[in-house]
């Protein structure tokens, strides 16, 4: 799910996170939301209020590395996957996608 800048994440979000922990399946929103933890070079507002939700949502975060998915000269972001931790105890690895 794309949310632009200008949308109101949290509304958004919230009934995507129902939606994939109702059908067990992971999440990755594309949410423009900056995090050093996931690894954006810098911390931001949005950032803080996805990693809000995600830890009260019950959910882990499963990226592997710090590489970029958009880059352009001034901005470079990176998407994140979440998964229910329940969930990730059963996971199976995902592959060629």
């Amino acid at each position: 799910m794309y949310l632009d800048v200008l949308s109101d994440m949290k509304m958004k979000l919230q009934g995507l996170i129902e939606y994939c922990q109702q059908k067990h399946i992971p999440m990755g929103p594309d949410s423009y939301a900056q995090r050093v933890l996931w690894g954006s070079n810098e911390t931001k507002g949005r950032g803080v209020d996805l990693e809000d939700m995600i830890t009260s949502s019950n959910l882990i975060l499963i990226n592997r590395g710090q590489a970029s998915t958009f880059k352009t000269v001034r901005l470079s972001s990176i998407d994140i996957s979440v998964v229910n931790m329940s969930e990730k105890m059963h996971a199976k690895p995902m592959s060629g996608w």
